[in-house]
């Protein structure tokens, strides 16, 4: 956030300005809009106020988002202790508040999965990461499982625009009379605009030349609305689809759309003579102002789980290497509602585990936004944790997995190796009769696992890189901790260096060091004075305690 407000701009972000949020005890999705979260003042301040006390005192953002929920019976946008006597009077910020005010006012200002949608340019999945990456190895895919419930999208390699711009689906934006007011080419993710279609738009025409084969096909489209689809000049679909049943957020629509399905037969007649399909799409949405999403899904054959998987070990088999993407996707980690299960949708969990077991060079890759139980992790030699990679993925996922580039990045939260494991677990993290009780206290992540003295699967801070580092010593000097480590390992690295309180058990501070192989490097991390300390590389693996200087 320093970083924005140093340069005054960032790139691929929404905002003009840098803005935090959602102040503050934002932490379900269930009953998202109003919920009344009940929290103790002691925990109130220690565990959910702290980061953004943190964040005014170090970075100062310009902008800062109201929660939907209350807070003790106040709503954030009116809450004058939590507004008006805490931020703005103790921690004196004198930025803009966002004040997100009821259903029709949350989109533009909400982030994380769900409105934040935006269509990249492109996309570098891992498997193109890879081929490119090792131009002379042999890289075999095999999908093996599939977990979503929408059908794929059309890959933007295969749709061709019909204009000869290049390739992804020509959008027209089209008026009341048909009459085409301008166009775009778009990729072929979900489509969204957000505060509704350009003005005077009543209706959207999607077209693009799919490269295909002959025989039948799957294809879907999702969205509400009226939808008119063309394969090659032939009608296959007239429909008008409706919102999928309980799904009553105001974006519905973009969480959960529904999706018609529909079978075509291709035959010579419908390809040109590249061999590809005419493609057409007209859409009218069911609301012009607010939020128009819309996605082209399809399937070249009829899918079979077991003749996948077996193809997907027959390949694993034979390989030098086996590297295992698995991950949750944009349907189970969206805005809107929490998650039901910390478990890998679909049939994930069985497939790295019958990889592994006939390939034991295997890696496991996880591409998830938030923690998943991962039963097999030691099972397999590498786990390799990615969240969401964003647009560049395939070449960051690349350039780590083959050395040029080390894993540097530390977990912001604890890993549960099992559901029993979890401090407050369903249904004691959504809201009763419209309130949300915090009943657990300080008592949340990594503090909750060592108090009860349960071992996570991983823990607070864990991050693991391609050295190793031996934590010399570390002295307490004034309102910062000193300490001094080593690069034990055979080659250049990078370590976070992590300060706990002992008492409360607490994370106190951290610093970022770097150091050649063999090398001596100092860190020193601001603490608040008081206590003894503890250092090391996680809230499970502390090395040493800090000495108070002479």
């Amino acid at each position: 956030m320093s970083g924005v407000g140093e340069h005054g701009q960032i790139s691929a972000c929404r905002c003009p300005a840098r803005q935090s949020g959602h102040y503050v005890a934002n932490d379900s999705e269930t009953e998202r809009l109003s919920y009344d979260a009940v929290i103790d003042e002691p925990t109130l301040r220690e565990v959910y106020l702290k980061p953004f006390e943190r964040i005014i005192a170090k970075a100062s953002p310009w902008a800062l988002m109201a929660a939907y929920n209350s807070v003790n019976g106040q709503t954030m946008t009116e809450n004058s202790v939590l507004v008006n006597d805490i931020l703005k009077g103790e921690w004196g910020w004198d930025g803009a508040q966002v004040a997100v005010i009821g259903e029709s006012a949350t989109i533009p200002a909400v982030q994380g999965g769900g409105s934040p949608h935006v269509s990249p340019p492109h996309v570098v999945t891992p498997l193109a990461g890879l081929r490119a990456t090792l131009p002379d190895a042999d890289v075999v895919y095999q999908r093996g499982v599939r977990h979503r419930r929408l059908l794929d999208v059309l890959a933007r390699t295969e749709i061709f625009d019909p204009t000869g711009e290049g390739t992804g689906i020509r959008v027209e934006y089209l008026d009341g009379a048909g009459q085409v007011l301008s166009s775009e080419l778009r990729g072929t993710e979900r489509l969204v605009w957000l505060g509704g279609l350009p003005s005077g738009t009543k209706s959207l025409r999607l077209r693009g030349n799919l490269a295909a084969e002959l025989g039948e096909h799957l294809f879907g489209v999702n969205g509400t609305g009226h939808f008119r689809v063309e394969v090659s000049g032939r009608a296959v679909l007239d429909v008008a689809a409706v919102s999928a049943d309980g799904v009553a957020d105001p974006l519905g629509d973009l969480i959960e759309p529904p999706e018609q399905r529909f079978n075509v037969v291709l035959v010579e007649s419908d390809l040109d003579a590249a061999g590809r399909a005419a493609l057409t799409v007209e859409f009218t949405p069911r609301s012009l102002d607010l939020l128009v999403a819309v996605g082209i899904g399809h399937r070249a054959r009829e899918w079979d789980d077991a003749s996948e998987l077996a193809a997907a070990l027959a390949v694993a088999r034979e390989a030098d290497v086996a590297v295992v993407v698995v991950g949750t996707n944009d349907e189970v980690e969206t805005e809107g509602r929490d998650r039901a299960s910390l478990d890998l949708p679909g049939t994930q969990n069985e497939l790295v585990r019958r990889v592994a077991a006939v390939n034991p060079r295997t890696v496991v890759v996880v591409n998830a936004g938030s923690p998943v139980i991962m039963p097999w992790a030691g099972e397999v030699p590498a786990v390799l944790w990615t969240w969401f990679g964003s647009q560049e993925y395939g070449d960051a996922l690349a350039d780590v997995l083959l050395g040029r580039i080390e894993p540097g990045g530390r977990l912001p939260t604890t890993f549960p190796a099992e559901l029993a494991d979890v401090p407050v677990p369903l249904p004691g993290v959504q809201p009763v009769d419209g309130e949300l009780h915090y009943a657990e206290g300080d008592l949340v992540g990594y503090r909750a696992y060592a108090d009860r003295g349960v071992r996570p699967a991983f823990h607070f801070g864990h991050g693991l890189g391609y050295t190793a580092w031996e934590y010399v010593e570390a002295v307490v000097d004034g309102d910062a901790v000193r300490v001094k480590l080593r690069n034990t390992g055979e080659r250049a690295g990078r370590e976070v260096v992590q300060v706990y309180a002992d008492e409360p058990f607490r994370l106190a501070g951290f610093a970022v060091v770097a150091a050649e192989a063999g090398a001596e490097v100092s860190a020193m991390i601001d603490v608040e004075p008081g206590g003894g300390f503890l250092v090391g590389r996680s809230a499970g693996d502390l090395r040493i305690s800090a000495a108070t200087s002479p």
